[in-house]
């Protein structure tokens, strides 16, 4: 993704000295062509993440040259975290917004990971997530899961699928995903994973659509109701993201 290649120029209000030294660091790797470096300067978990991991980061940074600048246009602090808005220049126009999430351990600062979603933000400051948050890092749902794994189990049945989730889930609930679980081009649905977090009262239920040359997938993101019910709030044809499920 473009907004990976912010970190050939970044600046930021950390002071000045650890900002250079950070950044310095970033450029020999980059210079060098050698992104297993980047490691020393990430979080463990960063680095090893499922998704957009901190590994791929700076194997994509050793492709880039200098063509492309990043403006900090506004940081946010709390004790060891920081979290730097940044502005994506190409052209010397503002194309996109990005943000980098920093914790501090042992007086050094480390990189936690990216995310392009304001609303991580917030949890990240308070310790509630990491930088490299993602849906499937929450716990396991069993409620959702047997949801989930029942209307995988409808498979193309388009009408058993729009009546079991109108009997399940609170009305109003997104349910315009039906039509992409009736799609012929795939194999049999198939269940993957579901999880819930009940301090932010937000869930997801993920079903894989096998393919012999392609896969399809659908998530869908729900909200516990005082009925007790869930509500699908938001339904998207991909894989659990954290930018989705905020």
């Amino acid at each position: 993704m473009k907004w990976l290649l912010f970190l050939i120029a970044i600046g930021g209000s950390l002071n000045l000295f650890t900002q250079n030294n950070f950044i310095e660091k970033i450029n020999e790797i980059r210079l060098k062509q050698e992104p297993e470096l980047g490691k020393d300067l990430c979080t463990e978990g960063f680095w090893t993440a499922e998704v957009d991991a901190g590994e791929r980061v700076f194997k994509r940074l050793c492709k880039y040259g200098d063509d492309v600048q990043l403006k900090v246009s506004k940081e946010f602090t709390e004790s060891d975290r920081v979290v730097l808005v940044t502005d994506f220049i190409r052209d010397g126009v503002k194309r996109d917004e990005v943000y980098l999430y920093l914790v501090k351990k042992d007086n050094e600062w480390f990189m936690d990971g990216f995310n392009e979603s304001k609303d991580l933000i917030p949890y990240f400051l308070k310790g509630s997530y990491s930088g490299h948050f993602q849906p499937t890092d929450l716990p396991s749902d069993p409620d959702l899961v047997i949801i989930g794994k029942k209307i995988a189990e409808f498979d193309k049945d388009g009408d058993a699928i729009m009546a079991y989730i109108k009997s399940t889930f609170e009305s109003g609930s997104d349910f315009t995903f039906v039509g992409q679980l009736e799609e012929s081009d795939y194999g049999p649905n198939e269940f993957e994973s579901a999880g819930y977090d009940k301090n932010v009262n937000k869930g997801y239920i993920h079903i894989q659509q096998p393919g012999k040359y392609y896969k399809g997938s659908v998530c869908l993101y729900v909200v516990r109701q005082p009925s007790g019910k869930y509500k699908i709030i938001d339904a998207n044809y991909g894989s659990p993201s954290a930018r989705s499920f905020f």
